[in-house]
């Protein structure tokens, strides 16, 4: 059942839809009928300030429009809780599997088996990502005298590697803008 509040000098009902979240809906007296945006308005100040309620701003609506959004990333199979996990994300083929020239890259304290990123404003349409667990925080994945990774690592896809990283190709991601889920990447090498 919709509640109904005077907003700026006008009538206007919060109903919840099917995503049984709140959504801002406008009562139009000429139509007799409630209106409910499925995007905001930019500088619709009443929008703008009653949209808050469902989480999403006129911003966030215009970034999708332009073709960014945010990227959630799960990354699990940790050896313990120490240290933190890095996330980067690459668009470019060229540049996957090279930390410094990855387009986004995170970290996120590793507080036990599973860390939940939310990477802000990404726009290419294919990704790939690769994660591992810096244990000792120093900011790069540590190897051994052969050049085996000693901290955990993976990469979008999971993919199965023998030898080296696995390449773009393999840990490319296309159109996870329309995914319901998280993309899951499992740690693996030495614990």
């Amino acid at each position: 059942m919709p509640a109904f509040a005077w907003i700026g000098g006008g009538l206007c009902a919060f109903a919840i839809l099917f995503t049984g979240k709140p959504r801002l809906a406008t009562y139009q007296p000429e139509m007799d009928s409630i209106q409910v945006p499925n995007r905001l308005a930019l500088g619709d100040p009443v929008l703008e300030s009653v949209a808050a309620i469902d989480g999403i701003s006129a911003e966030s609506e215009a970034q999708v429009e332009r073709g960014r959004s945010d990227l959630l990333v799960e990354v699990s199979g940790f050896s313990d809780s120490q240290g933190e996990c890095l996330v980067a994300v690459y668009d470019n083929p060229s540049a996957f599997n090279k930390i410094d020239q990855s387009t986004v890259r995170q970290t996120e304290a590793v507080t036990g088996d599973l860390v939940r990123f939310t990477v802000d404003d990404v726009s290419a349409d294919s990704i790939a990502i690769a994660a591992f667990h810096d244990q000792n925080k120093n900011g790069r994945l540590d190897k051994n005298a052969l050049g085996i990774p000693t901290e955990g690592y993976g990469f979008s896809n999971n993919p199965v590697s023998t030898f080296g990283p696995p390449s773009f190709e393999t840990a490319k991601v296309s159109d996870w803008k329309h995914a319901t889920q998280p993309i899951r990447i499992l740690l693996k090498g030495l614990k």
